[in-house]
């Protein structure tokens, strides 16, 4: 991704594709996530998507990825997202995008972010891999967000960028 041209494209071509998924939306073109969605169970590993392929992941099926890393790295991952799917199957589930949004960005601005986000964790979903939803939703006027969430839904919350290649 270059430039916010490229930003908005991979929110287009993602929303597209759940379209064609026949992934459901709210009136405010959000993402709607169904608790079945959701991951239930505890996983016996977390990794970051940069370490998807360790030695250390020995059973992919109680492995969860986190997108916890530097947002270039995590641009790289998601902009082919629907090409590349299948590499996430084998796998537990996915906590949900973490690209940075930070409340001292423009309302409209970090709502693009978290749209974004939550069209990555959607086409996780819509492809039958479990989600974690990620806390991260800058600031507090961005937490309406969370209204459009079931109950009762497994969450994970990071706490600093990462440095580290996805």
């Amino acid at each position: 991704m270059k430039n916010l041209m490229d930003f908005f494209n991979i929110i287009d071509k993602l929303t597209l594709y759940l379209k064609e998924k026949e992934f459901s939306f709210t009136e405010e073109g959000y993402p709607l996530f169904s608790k079945e969605m959701f991951l239930s169970e505890k996983p016996e590993l977390i990794v970051p998507v940069y370490q998807r392929k360790n030695r250390r992941v020995t059973n992919k099926k109680k492995t969860l990825i986190a997108f916890y890393c530097g947002d270039e790295h995590i641009y790289r991952r998601i902009v082919n997202l629907p090409e590349e799917i299948e590499e996430y199957l084998p796998y537990m589930g996915v906590i949900g995008c973490d690209v940075t949004v930070t409340k001292d960005m423009e309302i409209e601005w970090q709502r693009a972010i978290i749209l974004l986000n939550l069209l990555v964790m959607a086409v996780f979903a819509a492809n039958g891999i479990k989600v974690v939803l990620n806390t991260r939703m800058g600031s507090s006027e961005t937490k309406d967000m969370f209204k459009f969430f079931p109950k009762g839904i497994t969450i994970a919350s990071g706490f600093r960028g990462g440095t580290r290649k996805c």
